[in-house]
C-alpha cells in the first residue's frame, strides 16, 4: 500500500509532499520526502504527490501497490486531462 499526501506553504510558495510503502500487513517498507517550489495550488499539489508515490513506487519495483489517497479530485482531474501542467519535468 502506498500512502502519499500534500501540503502546501504559500508563504514560502512552495508544497511538500510525503509517500509511505506498506506491506499487505502494514508493516513499513519505503519512505520519501519532497518539495517543490512554485506550487500553491492543493488540487495540483495532491496531484503532483500523486504522481511522484506511482514513480517511487516503480523505483523501487513496487508494481503490485494500492494507492491511498485523501483527495479524489485531482486524481479525477489528472486523469481527464483536466490539470494542464507538465509533471514530466518533475521527476
Amino acid at each position: 500500500m502506498v500512502n502519499v499526501d500534500a501540503a502546501v506553504f504559500q508563504k514560502d510558495n512552495r508544497m511538500g509532499m510525503g509517500i509511505v510503502i506498506r506491506d499487505h500487513k502494514g508493516d513499513f517498507l519505503a519512505a520519501c520526502r519532497q518539495g517543490v517550489d512554485k506550487i500553491t495550488n492543493p488540487e495540483v499539489a495532491e496531484a503532483i504527490a500523486f504522481r511522484r508515490a506511482v514513480l517511487f513506487a516503480s523505483e523501487l519495483q513496487y508494481h503490485q501497490t494500492s494507492k491511498q489517497h485523501h483527495v479524489a479530485s485531482p486524481c479525477n482531474r489528472a486523469c481527464s486531462g483536466l490539470v494542464a501542467l507538465s509533471l514530466a519535468s518533475l521527476s
